[in-house]
């Protein structure tokens, strides 16, 4: 236990001055940087960038230039109280990684614009930070979000939304070593990959504007279609006010508006298994309570040993989001199965895509679109 105290302080020591130098802001006026986890917790990282790459740790302090290839890559490995460059040891939390040119570094197949930040973790293995301006990461990510293909008032109402979502996080992570991850847990993030002309487009044309609800940025989720009706945020999230549900008539032509999908009685039980429910013969499953849109709000499982109630947003988590698309469905039992019916892909809470969309080809501009969705915020232009 001794040999562990020292390596501790000297890791919440250094993760102090770490979170000092990430979080720091651009200029007021500007738009500020954003922290994107990349990569968590794996004990070796390996960047074969072609180029030169200025290494500097926290405060500035410039730890050297270094030339990599394919064939000469910079190794990196966690040390109890620092980082290992190239067999190197330096006693530092976290290190960022800058191009001496204009080329984005290269880091697992991806290109990223910015710094490519790497810190050591509290379990002794390293994490992978892309920390860069806000409107790169906002064309970062619209490719993966949206078909460049789509309307351009529609791509539009895209970038205000991530933009509005990225800063919501930004302003209440203030204490965490990243704003968001570039993974469905946040926005599906790509670097480089996920620009395009028309995306990168549409974000240049709403540069700074974001959506306020109370002096505040909204969360401001989207999900592909809704089915005909938006959700409350109360009923999926169990909080954030501002989301609101509302009808939606343009999302029909949505290839997710209806599915239709079966899964057998044993099927359903080994799932349920899987997660330690106690779970006998299934006998029945049926909706107990509906949201105002109409999804399964509550759902009882009725099987050989008693009964389970468990959330619709719980069910369709066991039995896949991809084969439950959304909590608007209704239930058939068969004789060895259960037939789920159902509307739309996605939560349901704040942008449906796909009536997005079809509101732009009909004519409606961003505001509009935006407007519709999200009656309770006001669009403003922050920087």
């Amino acid at each position: 236990m001794k040999r562990l105290l020292k390596p501790l302080f000297v890791y919440i020591l250094l993760t102090t001055c770490f979170l000092v130098w990430l979080s720091a802001d651009a200029m007021p006026g500007n738009p500020p940087m954003i922290r994107v986890l990349i990569k968590g917790g794996t004990p070796f990282i390996s960047i074969k960038e072609q180029g030169g790459i200025c290494i500097t740790a926290e405060g500035g302090k410039t730890l050297g230039t270094f030339k990599t290839s394919e064939e000469k890559p910079l190794d990196f490995l966690p040390l109890p109280s620092g980082i290992s460059i190239n067999g190197e040891k330096y006693d530092f939390a976290s290190i960022a990684l800058k191009s001496t040119g204009k080329n984005p570094i290269k880091f697992d197949q991806y290109l990223y614009r910015g710094e490519i930040v790497i810190f050591l973790d509290k379990s002794w293995k390293l994490g992978v930070i892309n920390r860069l301006g806000i409107e790169e990461y906002i064309k970062g990510l619209m490719k993966a979000e949206i078909s460049p293909s789509w309307s351009f008032e529609s791509l539009k109402a895209q970038a205000v939304i991530a933009r509005t979502y990225a800063l919501y996080q930004l302003a209440h992570n203030t204490n965490s070593l990243y704003d968001l991850k570039a993974s469905t847990e946040s926005q599906v993030y790509l670097g480089v990959c996920g620009e395009d002309p028309m995306t990168d487009h549409a974000v240049d044309a709403t540069r700074g504007q974001a959506l306020i609800y109370e002096n505040d940025y909204i969360p401001a989720l989207y999900h592909a279609c809704c089915g005909g009706h938006t959700e409350d945020a109360r009923y999926v999230f169990h909080d954030h006010l501002s989301l609101v549900g509302v009808p939606c008539s343009y999302c029909k032509a949505s290839p997710h508006f209806e599915w239709e999908n079966q899964i057998g009685h044993i099927q359903i039980r080994n799932l349920f298994l899987r997660q330690y429910f106690r779970m006998g013969v299934i006998k029945s499953i049926s909706v107990m309570e509906r949201s105002s849109s109409g999804r399964a709000e509550n759902i009882i499982i009725t099987h050989s040993l008693g009964q389970e109630i468990i959330s619709g947003k719980q069910l369709r988590a066991l039995l896949g989001h991809n084969t439950i698309r959304s909590t608007l469905f209704t239930i058939i039992k068969e004789k060895d199965a259960f037939v789920f019916k159902g509307k739309g892909w996605g939560h349901g809470v704040g942008l449906c895509q796909w009536g997005a969309k079809a509101m732009a080809e009909e004519g409606y501009k961003c505001e509009d679109i935006l407007t519709h969705y999200y009656p309770l915020s006001s669009i403003v232009t922050v920087y």
